[in-house]
């Protein structure tokens, strides 16, 4: 806060809690070798007894309360569809997730987008004791970030984000992954 022309900080150390209600289905289905694994996640996760008041040398207060705002970085919904095809000693697979806009400030006015993320492979099994893996990592190509914007939790008006470039972590790129397991 600007008191007297100089900038005065207040150090705080926040205590508070985090509070959710959510459901979780799984459910796999089996025929002869295909198996497909389902996964979905809907959640609310939110901030509690998140607040406090400032008070400045020249009087002036700041109240800062994120209660009842949603947690950043966690998906409200994440879904994951996992097919996979097995025969003899060779298995193939697939890994599709989606997960819904996550807040990137705790005024959850800045937020990223949903994003997929996507990974396919294929094993063949030498033995019981050795297996060779070609593993595939974004295969829809997919874009996108994660992550928190701190900068954002003191912003009071959404339109000062308009047309703000923000960035987090970017999802992994595509990759090949080749890898040789041995159990001994």
């Amino acid at each position: 806060n600007q008191v007297g022309g100089k900038s005065e900080t207040i150090p705080w150390t926040a205590h508070y809690g985090i509070s959710t209600l959510g459901c979780t289905l799984d459910a796999t289905m089996k025929f002869g070798g295909f198996r497909l694994h389902t996964l979905f996640t809907w959640q609310d996760p939110r901030y509690t007894n998140y607040d406090n008041e400032f008070v400045f040398s020249d009087g002036s207060t700041v109240k800062i309360d994120y209660t009842g705002k949603y947690v950043t970085g966690i998906s409200q919904v994440m879904a994951e569809l996992d097919p996979s095809f097995s025969w003899d000693r060779y298995r193939v697979w697939a890994s599709v997730r989606y997960y819904s806009r996550q807040y990137a400030s705790r005024t959850n006015y800045a937020y990223f987008n949903g994003h997929f993320e996507s990974f396919a492979g294929f094993d063949v099994r030498f033995a019981n004791d050795s297996k060779l893996s070609v593993n595939l990592v974004n295969v829809l190509f997919q874009n996108g970030v994660k992550g928190t914007l701190d900068i954002a939790d003191t912003i009071e008006d959404p339109s000062g984000l308009e047309g703000y470039l923000m960035s987090g972590s970017y999802i992994r790129p595509f990759t090949v992954e080749l890898s040789y397991t041995y159990r001994f």
